[in-house]
């Protein structure tokens, strides 16, 4: 989880150059079946969010729909190789979570996680 953190802080700073807010919050969350049909990937369950949010220059619609995808990156040549997003879904997805990402131009971008709570009984 240090490492998908570590990839959605550092892709946050990139995107405040000139400055801004990065903020993270945590907080328990529960679907039903309905709204766990709004959430791409999500499933009924408890779960912990965690949210990753900034106020750099955000991303359009058709960059948003992509941001997931392996290699694909709107960084310059030598900045990234666009598997940053990719592999912290794939983290996440290891660990029985889910993820989604929100964002328009000139307003910043976020990005969160789901984790499954899990009880544990002595």
């Amino acid at each position: 989880m240090h490492q998908a953190l570590s990839i959605l802080c550092g892709n946050a700073f990139d995107a405040m150059k000139s400055g801004g807010t990065l903020t993270l919050i945590a907080s328990p969350i529960t679907f039903d079946a309905k709204t766990a049909y709004a959430v791409p990937g999500a499933r009924p369950g408890s779960f912990i969010k965690v949210m990753v949010s900034d106020t750099g220059f955000g991303m359009p619609p058709e960059v948003l729909d992509k941001v997931f995808d392996p290699f694909y990156t709107t960084k310059d040549v030598g900045q990234g190789v666009g598997l940053g997003l990719a592999t912290a879904l794939g983290i996440v997805k290891g660990h029985g979570g889910f993820m989604q990402a929100d964002s328009q131009s000139g307003q910043g971008s976020q990005f969160s996680f789901y984790l499954p709570l899990k009880l544990v009984t002595a």
